[in-house]
């Protein structure tokens, strides 16, 4: 098993962990998140966008966060769903650059069997050199 194989089953556990917890709204129906669920119809790039746009502002409320958290004490709700967010947003990140490769330039992502194809030609090219 190679890295890239490695790195999808670790990143489809990682989406079904997240599936079990309750997710926010708002994140639920950004197309960053869904992306990461293997669904080849969105464009890489749009949910890129729409990512930063989402993480600039996540950023700028973490900031704030860490200010209002040193006034008063979070709860455990709030705190909780603040690293869900936090995961989240890693899980993303990582997503983002496991997937690079198999982006073709219009954004469009392959499917996860072409994706694997890929994967395992280049297994065995590798081991046959």
């Amino acid at each position: 098993m190679n890295k890239y194989q490695f790195f999808m089953i670790l990143l489809l556990a990682c989406s079904l962990q997240l599936s079990a917890q309750q997710v926010p709204q708002k994140i639920q129906r950004a197309t960053w998140y869904r992306i990461m669920s293997n669904d080849s119809s969105y464009n890489y790039l749009d949910a890129q966008k729409e990512f930063q746009g989402f993480y600039k502002e996540y950023l700028a409320e973490q900031r704030k966060e860490q200010r209002r958290r040193e006034r008063n004490k979070a709860t455990a709700e709030e705190s909780h769903l603040e690293s869900l967010t936090e995961l989240l947003v890693a899980d993303f990140l990582k997503w983002s650059i496991a997937i690079k490769p198999f982006v073709l330039a219009d954004g469009t992502i392959l499917p996860l069997s072409r994706r694997l194809a890929i994967v395992t030609e280049t297994k065995k090219n590798s081991s046959g050199n």
